[in-house]
């Protein structure tokens, strides 16, 4: 029954754009209503390579997303940013999916940082692989900036697959090519706002908000909202020694289904 299933939805995701998996995957994020265009955590790899660009420590993260209502459909990433002389070099891969349908995104990044500007740019190759269809796989672009107003305020933008690139060109598969924009304000000592605009190019724009409370030096809070597709999160995250732990849970209005993230960093040393 599950190769059939797999089998009938292979053509409709043919006809639609491919990719299940959003190329970030954070439990801080997913807390904050899945912004992280502004969020500077070794996970940004994935999302805005440029914010990553004043890491001071080599850092590991590792992360699992957990899809009770579809078996099979969990998600886990691993990630590595790496201070080098003039930037941070960044690695990450991303997996979605089991034995029967799976997706794979590997990413490598570099950020460098210009006074109170960072720049990114990044290279991903994405494959996906369904069982009795074999492999197929595509090389994509990605680039990323960070600007910094003040000691409150920093505004960061990214563009995901540039080129437009298409995973099977003989049915006109494309990887989607997304443009966000985000902002981060803290608002108080204790408060941080954040707010984001997604545009997929052949979908209609995203608006995301979140905002974390600072209960203390490694304590935090945080919820967030996503009107549409209609998602809401909340989450926390602490820190202990050289260790920082995040986890998220999200509610989708329209299937009524919970999703839950937990992601995990360990500081290797300092730059």
């Amino acid at each position: 029954m599950r190769i059939a299933l797999v089998v009938l939805a292979i053509p409709i995701n043919i006809l639609c754009y491919s990719q299940s998996i959003t190329p970030n995957l954070s439990a801080r994020s997913a807390a904050l209503g899945n912004t992280h265009a502004v969020l500077q955590e070794v996970f940004s790899v994935a999302g805005n390579t440029a914010a990553l660009s004043k890491q001071e420590q080599t850092q590991l993260g590792v992360g699992y997303e957990i899809n009770p209502q579809w078996q099979g459909a969990n998600k886990g990433i691993v990630c590595l940013a790496i201070p080098v002389q003039k930037g941070v070099g960044q690695f990450s891969v991303l997996r979605f999916g089991d034995a029967l349908y799976n997706e794979s995104l590997a990413t490598l990044g570099y950020a460098h940082s210009i006074n109170q500007s960072s720049i990114g740019i990044s290279t991903s190759v994405m494959q996906y692989r369904a069982e009795g269809f074999g492999n197929k796989h595509t090389v994509n672009f990605n680039f990323s900036g960070v600007h910094q107003f003040g000691e409150t305020i920093s505004v960061g933008a990214y563009v995901q697959n540039i080129l437009k690139k298409e995973i099977n060109q003989a049915f006109r598969e494309k990887l989607p090519t997304r443009m966000a924009i985000g902002i981060a304000w803290q608002a108080a000592k204790a408060v941080s706002l954040y707010g984001e605009l997604l545009k997929d190019l052949d979908y209609a724009a995203q608006v995301r908000l979140g905002v974390e409370y600072k209960a203390n030096e490694k304590f935090f809070i945080r919820s967030g909202l996503q009107p549409k597709p209609g998602i809401s999160s909340g989450g926390f995250g602490f820190i202990y020694k050289k260790i920082t732990v995040d986890t998220a849970i999200q509610y989708f209005w329209t299937n009524n289904h919970f999703r839950q993230q937990t992601t995990l960093s360990y500081s290797v040393s300092k730059k």
